[in-house]
């Protein structure tokens, strides 16, 4: 018989919906080292109990794509320094090996293809390969300043590439469009700066859930 299906059988579709979750974690080997990380029981991150207020730098371990929730909540807080957590997205070619030189000593605002909402301004430099000569822009109902231990901050990436911030489950207005449409991978970023010492991933990582159909 050439081709097709053996005769009396017909073509079956299975239809099922991909889990809306998955497991959050952070790359263990991509951060800060002032920052150690745990992808048990719930993704966690502390910065090293020094005086050191930088290198707390954290990553996705895997990029993000389509409509993606994540939050964290502060478990460590102090009121010794000026700041405070960072948290935004980094956008990277595929085809580039990652470079530990290239990770944020402190002001990850500043860093190229990083869109980083610090204190009440949003640096975006999604699209560019040096450091930005120009501040960042007013943003948020709240400063990311105010936050205390068992606050919680969060992100929303829409299907259409939009950029949204949360606090405490509020929304915070767009913080930046188009984030997908360039061929880069987009990881999440989050910075534990200054007073901000310790956060928890509240839950899993939230997807889009969409149905997939076999042919069988």
């Amino acid at each position: 018989m050439a081709g097709g299906l053996p005769h009396g059988r017909s073509k079956e579709r299975l239809r099922f919906m991909l889990p809306a979750e998955i497991q959050f974690g952070y790359n263990k080997y991509y951060c800060g080292n002032k920052v150690w990380v745990s992808n048990e029981a719930g993704t966690e991150a502390v910065r090293q109990p020094d005086r050191s207020t930088n290198n707390g730098v954290v990553y996705s371990e895997k990029p993000v794509k389509g409509r993606v929730e994540f939050e964290v909540e502060i478990t460590s807080h102090s009121l010794e320094y000026s700041g405070n957590i960072r948290l935004g997205i980094m956008s990277h070619k595929p085809s580039e090996p990652f470079d530990l030189s290239k990770i944020p000593f402190s002001c990850t605002w500043k860093a190229p293809y990083h869109c980083i909402w610090a204190g009440s301004l949003l640096y975006n430099n999604i699209a560019r390969s040096i450091a930005p000569r120009s501040e960042g822009r007013s943003y948020g109902k709240k400063s990311l300043e105010d936050l205390r231990k068992g606050d919680r901050v969060g992100i929303l990436l829409m299907e259409n590439g939009e950029l949204h911030f949360l606090i405490n489950g509020e929304p915070q207005g767009k913080a930046a469009s188009g984030i997908y449409e360039r061929a880069y991978d987009v990881y999440i970023v989050v910075d534990h700066f200054a007073d901000c010492k310790g956060l928890h991933t509240r839950g899993n990582m939230l997807l889009a859930t969409f149905v997939v159909t076999l042919i069988l």
